[in-house]
């Protein structure tokens, strides 16, 4: 029984909040946000939210020229994430004025509705790049399947910043070539928590759950995510009292890492433990119950064996 599909909230949204939060892509950072909140407590998005508010109060709404850039920007962002990608592009072609960001959003925009070649086009004709739009396209290639494609725009990047290497980690991760991955993460010349949580989910991924083990216990700082991943990588692992022992320590428990638990003790046939963890869910999701209903399945196909069995011990 799988554990929560990890590589939805390693993958490439992660990454993406770098990306978006350094240059005013508000409107899309928001709604990436919304994509993890079940790892993000109330307050951090809050947090969150209040930071992005600072920026634009302090960076951007400075004169009315800048502000009408700002609110097109917003517009092809949004627009964007509803998938009307023409509408996006006829409002980026009547725009007087564009900045870095008007590129970029359109870039990205192609490429997370599927049109890699238009993104690529459009990079293509940018007079003046910036490290966003390089990241901007790795994460597309990785997003549309080429990883190929991503470490040839990383290869070619004038300079790199820290979330340059953490979408190569988290492609690389999530293409199963950890070799590669480990390669890059040893390069970098400065980590941060996105970084690590990646290369854990990626040893965990193949089984070397001491390494990510090591990996964990050598974080600097840990967030949500990075808890979770462990623990998720444990109970994958059938390693369910190092789960256990690390999700006493976390912290700040999320549904991801107590509906990880609950798969581990389902697999232990703990059900009474399971329901109690289940219980504990506030806010209960589709995974929470698909945990909790496949674990019962699976206890109820476990005791009808052990009936079964006890029945042929009784016939004989």
């Amino acid at each position: 029984m799988a554990v929560y599909s990890k590589r939805k909230y390693i993958d490439i949204y992660l990454v993406s909040y770098l990306l978006m939060f350094e240059h005013g892509l508000l409107s899309m950072f928001l709604a990436s946000v919304s994509h993890c909140n079940r790892m993000l407590s109330r307050a951090k998005i809050q947090n969150i939210t209040a930071s992005v508010t600072r920026y634009i109060s302090t960076n951007i709404l400075i004169s009315p020229s800048i502000q009408n850039v700002y609110s097109s920007n917003l517009r092809i962002s949004s627009l964007s994430s509803q998938g009307k990608m023409d509408l996006a592009r006829k409002l980026f072609d009547k725009m007087p004025k564009r900045d870095i960001v008007s590129w970029n959003s359109l870039i990205t925009g192609y490429w997370k509705n599927g049109h890699m070649g238009e993104s690529k086009r459009l990079f293509d004709s940018m007079l003046d790049r910036n490290i966003v739009s390089w990241n901007s396209m790795i994460a597309g290639c990785i997003e549309c399947g080429s990883i190929d494609a991503a470490v040839e725009y990383f290869s070619q990047m004038p300079e790199r910043n820290i979330a340059s290497w953490n979408v190569m980690i988290t492609g690389f991760v999530r293409f199963g070539m950890i070799d590669n991955a480990v390669k890059v993460f040893d390069e970098m010349p400065r980590r941060n928590v996105i970084s690590y949580t990646a290369m854990i989910d990626g040893y965990g991924q193949i089984g070397e759950v001491d390494k990510a083990r090591r990996l964990f216990e050598s974080m600097p700082v840990r967030n949500e995510v990075s808890w979770t991943v462990m623990i998720s990588a444990c109970v994958e692992s059938e390693r369910f009292d190092e789960a256990r022992e690390l999700f006493g320590r976390m912290p700040c428990k999320n549904v991801v890492a107590v509906t990880a638990m609950i798969t581990g003790c389902c697999k232990e046939g703990k059900m009474e433990d399971a329901r109690v963890l289940f219980e504990q869910i506030r806010d209960k999701d589709d995974v929470s119950y698909n945990a909790m209903i496949t674990g019962m399945l699976l206890c109820v196909r476990v005791n009808s064996r052990v009936v079964q069995k006890a029945r042929g011990l009784r016939l004989a």
